[in-house]
């Protein structure tokens, strides 16, 4: 198997670097691909000022209401302390609220307010574009395919 080479131009300096079998190797395609991916997004969401796991947060507390933050930061494979920080500037912001859960008064429950409602039509809008661009790039069976793989990979 030949190895495969990437052209970097430094200051000052020509070469090919060797990628030393790394273009074999599924992690390291994961993470370009990955950072790719997260350039996109944030170019898409910029205007809405969102992050991947505040986006991720806003559409679990849309579609279940009144789940606990604990349940939200298990699914998002995030430390609930770090989540926090998150789902506190989108209560400032007004899109969430945070009430006491009826049955356990230590843990906390999370709804859309009507401006987090509202605001969420925005939001499925430039993920549309986010998704469409991504399937431009690699075309709609290569991208149903990756997802497919990749949530084999996440045990989704």
């Amino acid at each position: 198997m030949s190895q495969a080479v990437a052209t970097v131009n430094p200051p000052n300096q020509d070469s090919e670097l060797n990628l030393g079998g790394l273009d074999q190797a599924l992690g390291f395609h994961l993470r370009t691909a990955q950072q790719y991916v997260a350039r996109e997004f944030a170019a898409r969401f910029e205007h809405l000022d969102l992050s991947p796991v505040q986006y991720s947060a806003l559409v679990l507390i849309e579609n279940n209401p009144g789940r606990r933050q604990a349940d939200l930061a298990a699914v998002l494979g995030v430390r609930q302390p770090n989540l926090v920080v998150r789902i506190d500037d989108l209560v400032n912001r007004g899109l969430i609220s945070r009430s006491a859960d009826p049955f356990d008064r230590r843990a906390n429950s999370l709804r859309l307010t009507a401006a987090g409602k509202k605001f969420m039509t925005q939001v499925r809008k430039a993920h549309q574009q986010h998704t469409d661009n991504l399937k431009s790039v690699i075309g709609l069976e290569d991208y149903e395919r990756v997802v497919e793989i990749l949530s084999k990979l996440s045990g989704l």
